[in-house]
């Protein structure tokens, strides 16, 4: 019994370590999917989205975006609440005209582009802004309530957060024939 406590007790001091915020990028802007699968020639839209904000608000963020293996054409980013970018396209140093919620998969933008031509396939990279209010290190966010809490984001170690591509993962036919024939 006195170990089933301490195991219980771990676990329970090792469940905040966990819950750390991390920025990246997704498909879908109410869950996070950062394999984008894309139709070459036409428009699409990602999303630059923080997971798990330790804040209740956020009033603004900052963030490199780049791409290895190829480039797709930015044609436009949008924010809500707001939102101003005092960088460019995939230099985003943002704020909010009113600080936005904080959700367990909260958007902090939208990214609209194009690839031109298939096959296309890039890796999304993510890192700090220039200039870095993070001492070059990045990405990060302001928090809403107080703009001089600066809270310095997650991302992997070699900053890949996502892919592009129009590549169509192939997959097995499988006839009524194969199937039974797994269990004879």
């Amino acid at each position: 019994m006195k170990t089933l406590l301490t195991i219980l007790f771990i676990a329970l001091l090792a469940v905040p370590a966990l819950a750390v915020d991390t920025m990246g990028v997704s498909a879908e802007a109410d869950y996070v999917e950062d394999f984008i699968f894309v139709n070459a020639g036409t428009p699409f839209d990602f999303y630059v989205v923080l997971m798990d904000p330790s804040s209740a608000t956020i009033g603004g963020y900052e963030c490199g975006i780049g791409f290895m293996g190829g480039d797709p054409f930015v044609l436009a980013v949008s924010g809500p609440n707001g939102w101003t970018n005092f960088g460019d396209n995939t230099n985003h140093l943002c704020g909010y005209q009113t600080p936005i919620p904080a959700l367990p998969v909260t958007v902090l933008s939208t990214l609209n582009c194009l690839v031109p031509a298939a096959p296309f396939d890039a890796l999304v990279t993510m890192g700090p802004s220039v200039p870095s209010s993070f001492n070059d290190m990045g990405p990060g966010y302001a928090d809403g309530a107080n703009a001089d809490i600066l809270v310095l984001c997650g991302v992997p170690a070699d900053g890949v957060v996502g892919r592009i591509t129009t590549e169509v993962v192939a997959t097995e036919a499988h006839t009524l024939t194969d199937v039974k024939a797994l269990f004879e």
